[in-house]
């Protein structure tokens, strides 16, 4: 973490997003996930996240709305952005002090990108 420090946005790129109950930790495959503990720590130290995740076999609708619950829960987060493309999604988990400058980006994101990303924001707790 001391190589992070004073970075407002932590980008994570796993090969296949965050990790997910069939692969175990320190496992064959475990090392293409982001780990849960891993984003609570970071977002814990005070980072916004971004995180690269590929869709699995779930309608789409339903796994970005599960999946930012669960961010919005695990982390403690006011809010989760799902930016959605024809294959991969990208969650952004805003720090509060973070909020209000990328809520700000949203419609400029969805208008440059129209039919290619789309933004959504969802309240967290």
């Amino acid at each position: 973490m001391h190589r992070f420090k004073g970075l407002d946005l932590i980008f994570f790129d796993p090969d296949n997003g965050i990790e997910v109950r069939s692969t175990l930790l320190c496992r064959r495959g475990s090392c293409k996930y982001v780990c849960w503990n891993e984003l609570k720590e970071t977002f814990d130290a005070g980072h916004s996240l971004l995180v690269y995740q590929h869709f699995p076999f779930e309608k789409r609708k339903a796994f970005i709305e599960r999946l930012t619950g669960e961010l919005a829960v695990t982390l403690n987060a006011g809010e989760v952005h799902a930016y959605k493309t024809a294959h991969v999604v990208f969650f952004l988990v805003p720090q509060k002090r973070h909020i209000e400058y990328f809520q700000r980006r949203l419609s400029g994101v969805n208008l440059k990108w129209e039919g290619q990303i789309q933004g959504t924001i969802y309240r967290g707790v």
